[in-house]
């Protein structure tokens, strides 16, 4: 009898509690699946360059952004700074192996390029992800 009257409450409970975990659960990696990207600092093939980020939120700024700081590597000497993706978008960033090209992958914009110009890194909108970057979202 007194088995009973816990078991109903329990297994409620239990179900209530499954529910619960699959309805929040998202489709935002950790970082360990996020396929060529990474969320730690980068380094060029040829160590010249360091590209860093952080989550920000700078006045005039609606929501936090990820801001990317590259630098010259053996020296620490900021070169470029941009603001590629919201924080909440963010799935890492990777050099292109063999160029100053760095990718960056988000969840809202998907995956692009800065591209290295005379100006610093710019959007390449035409660029052409190579076979070598693999996205967390390739099967």
């Amino acid at each position: 009898m007194h088995r009973e009257r816990w078991l109903f409450p329990a297994v409620f409970l239990l179900l209530a509690l499954l529910v619960y975990s699959y309805a929040w659960k998202t489709d935002t990696p950790d970082a360990t699946s996020w396929g060529s990207f990474t969320d730690q600092p980068v380094i060029t093939s040829d160590g010249m360059y360091r590209a860093e980020h952080k989550a920000v939120k700078e006045v005039g700024m609606a929501t936090s952004m990820i801001r990317v700081d590259i630098y010259l590597h053996h020296n620490n000497e900021p070169v470029a700074t941009f603001y590629p993706a919201r924080t909440s978008d963010f799935c890492g960033v990777c050099w292109q192996e063999g160029t100053y090209n760095l990718w960056i992958q988000s969840g809202d914009t998907g995956i692009f390029c800065y591209e290295k110009t005379d100006d610093g890194w710019q959007v390449n909108e035409n660029a052409i992800r190579p076979d070598t970057i693999v996205s967390k979202w390739d099967k």
